[in-house]
């Protein structure tokens, strides 16, 4: 009697810990789903705050060149996550060649200790061809014994707005250096001859290109005379007169308009008279 007495006791004490053990595997069930709802939470929360701020996230094995990016890093570039190779390579191939240098030596002052962060402004190309702009920051995060680095992380920022309002700036700057070059170029002399020299190598390289000349109508013939001319061809140029309906000048001179050719090799006319009236 005893015994058995004895036995449902032990039954009674190991179902009470066997409840007991339950409910503490239930609210730990409940802390663990918890806690992964506000990981969650707090991801889309993090998820929000980068695309509000038109952050890319990247995170590189630096042993293997391994990278991995957020869906923002590809977006950035108009490429599907699905379309980018987790690999440094893909990107590099994608990096502007004028750019890649000053990436490299950005990257190689970090993980050498002369700057905390590593930081480069650089082009990507886009899926379409065209070139983003980019602002790029990183760290190291984790080294091995022989202070070799494993992994970095980082960000990147869309930059391609404000290069562009800066490069904008550039221009006014250019624009407002060539005015007051004129202003001095006129005041210091009254000669046109000296004026037009000035102003002709002011424009030169405002305007990106490798000659400029200044065109007259001579009152008595009607042909079109160089006035003035900068460039390889100066020389060439100076004096040289024109039926006033031949080439761009003359076009110009019969319409009374400004007129823009971006590509005058793309024009097969024009790129005839060009070869053989330099204009």
């Amino acid at each position: 009697m005893m015994d058995e007495d004895k036995t449902k006791a032990q039954l009674i004490a190991e179902l009470v810990e066997l409840r007991r053990r339950n409910t503490a595997l239930e609210a730990t069930s409940a802390e663990c789903q918890a806690a992964k709802a506000a990981l969650r939470e707090n991801e889309q929360r993090l998820e929000l705050a980068l695309r509000g701020a038109n952050l890319g996230v990247w995170d590189l094995n630096v042993q293997n060149g391994e990278i991995i990016v957020n869906r923002r890093a590809t977006e950035t570039l108009g490429y599907a996550p699905d379309e980018i190779e987790p690999s440094l390579r893909w990107w590099d191939e994608r990096t502007h060649p004028d750019d890649l240098l000053r990436l490299r030596e950005a990257w190689q002052g970090h993980i050498t200790g002369k700057t905390p962060f590593y930081e480069c402004e650089y082009r990507l190309r886009k899926k379409t061809g065209e070139w983003k702009w980019v602002l790029d920051r990183g760290k190291v995060v984790e080294w091995d014994q022989q202070q070799q680095p494993l992994r970095a992380t980082g960000t990147n920022l869309d930059i391609t707005e404000r290069k562009q309002i800066e490069e904008a700036l550039q221009k006014l700057n250019r624009e407002l250096a060539l005015l007051n070059n004129a202003s001095q170029a006129f005041n210091s002399s009254l000669e046109l001859d000296v004026v037009l020299v000035s102003l002709l190598e002011e424009v030169r390289p405002l305007l990106g290109v490798i000659g400029a000349s200044v065109w007259l109508i001579d009152p008595e013939t009607g042909e079109l005379v160089c006035r003035q001319a900068s460039g390889a061809h100066r020389i060439t140029l100076a004096g040289w007169r024109l039926p006033s309906d031949v080439g761009i000048i003359g076009w110009v001179t019969r319409h009374g308009e400004s007129l823009i050719v971006s590509d005058v090799q793309g024009t097969r006319a024009i790129s005839k008279r060009l070869r053989t009236s330099w204009i």
